[in-house]
């Protein structure tokens, strides 16, 4: 499950009411168009030089795969353009659990908590 946050500390909140409720596996990111290298360096596709969409869609060269894996989300990236105002939303939280009951509890935690899915 990927929630969005506006400000950290709400994404944080979630988190450890997350860990509460028994979600083992929980991570806080921050989400941002630009890449980790400052300027922008455009991959082309036809010379195969980039790692993976975030690279062609991003700028997000030279990021490493978990970072990228996140920006993947991105609706600049995966085509979801129509997401509201996605972008001031700067905080991703993953949640990651095996009991499909857990997910609407979670569901209603990440939504108090003030994030977006």
């Amino acid at each position: 499950m990927l929630a969005y946050f506006r400000d950290l500390k709400e994404a944080e909140a979630a988190k450890e009411r997350l860990a509460k409720l028994g979600v083992a596996d929980v991570a806080v990111d921050e989400m941002t168009a630009r890449g980790g290298g400052g300027s922008m360096d455009v991959a082309n596709p036809l010379t195969g030089d980039f790692a993976g969409l975030t690279d062609l869609t991003l700028g997000t060269r030279n990021t490493g795969d978990d970072r990228r894996i996140l920006l993947a989300a991105h609706p600049d990236a995966s085509g979801m353009a129509d997401a509201g105002d996605l972008s001031r939303y700067h905080w991703v939280l993953a949640a990651v659990f095996d009991d499909p009951d857990m997910a609407d509890q979670a569901r209603e935690i990440i939504e108090r908590s003030g994030g977006f899915l």
